[in-house]
């Protein structure tokens, strides 16, 4: 897949490895931002969704909002939009454009 950003283009590949690479030569100024966020792909895929499928599947409406309480800083992400979570770790308008691109289950880790 290819994202286009005005003139332009940016090869997303299965690798995260590779894709975060490629990214850090395009954005060199921003290497942190983009550890970062792969960082938070990643940790939102391990930990931060099974927690929440699990307490959304195991307990009752009643006791979901306790559960939520319970978990809630490993869960806090899951209230931020994606333009607060990109905001939060850079204010490269052109990253913030060609990450949205990005999902976070698309390639591997």
């Amino acid at each position: 897949d290819i994202a286009i950003s005005g003139n332009e283009t940016y090869k997303f590949c299965s690798s995260w490895r590779k894709l975060k690479q490629e990214l850090k030569v395009a954005f060199p100024e921003d290497g942190d931002a983009i550890d970062n966020y792969f960082k938070i792909c990643d940790n939102t895929v391990r930990y931060t969704f099974p927690i929440y499928l699990a307490l959304k599947m195991l307990l009752p409406e009643s006791l979901f909002k306790f559960g939520f309480w319970l978990f809630s800083r490993q869960l806090s992400i899951i209230k931020m939009t994606t333009k607060e979570v990109l905001e939060s770790i850079t204010s490269n308008r052109k990253l913030m454009g060609v990450l949205t691109y990005h999902y976070g289950d698309y390639g591997e880790t």
